[in-house]
């Protein structure tokens, strides 16, 4: 008799709706994200690999969002060397240096660059590897043309709340003081070291946006993403191999077209990020 006059007081609900058991409870269902919960959009969490740098993503933010702010910020991981830093820049520095010789960055057309330069300077390439992993070298590096005035445009875009930036940048292996420099570099410029990101293995990174100079990571990234990989031009990826390490070591055989799209400005990589995602800095 009390059940039955607890169903007549309750309200009905209409025909072929579902009930909703998180009602009047302070609880999400279950995967709830931490978006929804201040966006009050359905949005549900993402499973994926350890490294994931892209909030899980809502349905009702797909393509650009013209003249409404992001629902949440747009995630970029971007490569240090050849896209912020001049790496080949500061070799062939080195190089003249030590042998009042010089080459245009031109000369080396793909990754191979101490390969090339031996061919040309026979004795040279162990001379520079050696340099590269003195300590000093690598803070020392010079930014590439525009690349403070777009780390400071960036930063103002993250202050918004528009944008999460992330550093993914394989270190020098045999350089004690690679990673700690390379932090630095990128301190000194007003990122906090928390935002760099050390490996060679950058696939497994989940993100809106991919930016790299080496072929091989777009393909990786982009086999392993499924989209959003940019390629980063410069005068040393103009021909592109196809293998890749994974992080087991193992060598990966990828097919790679060196006619992928790129970017070959700061001026483009801002018109691609306000085109594909709305986001304007």
């Amino acid at each position: 008799m009390e059940r039955e006059e607890a169903l007549r007081a309750s309200p009905a609900s209409p025909r072929g709706a579902t009930p909703a058991p998180y009602a009047g409870r302070d609880l999400e269902p279950p995967g709830t994200s931490a978006l929804a919960k201040r966006s009050g959009a359905p949005c549900r969490a993402k499973r994926g690999p350890l490294l994931d740098a892209s909030p899980a993503p809502c349905p009702t933010q797909s393509g650009p969002l013209k003249g409404i702010a992001p629902m949440r910020p747009i995630s970029l991981v971007m490569d240090a060397d050849g896209v912020f830093v001049d790496f080949v820049g500061g070799v062939l520095d080195a190089l003249e240096e030590m042998s009042g010789e010089r080459m245009a960055p031109e000369e080396l057309p793909d990754w191979q660059i101490f390969d090339r330069i031996e061919a040309r300077f026979p004795g040279q390439k162990k001379a520079l590897r050696d340099r590269v992993v003195v300590p000093g070298f690598c803070e020392s590096l010079r930014p590439t043309p525009g690349a403070e005035e777009a780390l400071s445009r960036l930063r103002a875009m993250e202050e918004k709340g528009k944008i999460e930036l992330l550093i993914a940048t394989s270190p020098w292996d045999t350089s004690p003081t690679w990673m700690y420099e390379r932090t630095k570099w990128f301190e000194k410029r007003g990122l906090h070291r928390h935002q760099i990101i050390h490996t060679a293995v950058k696939h497994p990174i989940r993100a809106d946006v991919f930016v790299d100079d080496k072929p091989e990571h777009i393909a990786a990234w982009q086999k392993a993403n499924g989209g959003g990989a940019y390629l980063w031009d410069t005068p040393h990826n103009q021909e592109g191999s196809t293998q890749v390490r994974d992080s087991k070591d193992r060598t990966l055989d990828l097919s790679y077209d060196v006619r992928h799209p790129r970017l070959r400005s700061w001026d483009d990589f801002f018109s691609l990020l306000k085109a594909t995602t709305g986001v304007v800095g």
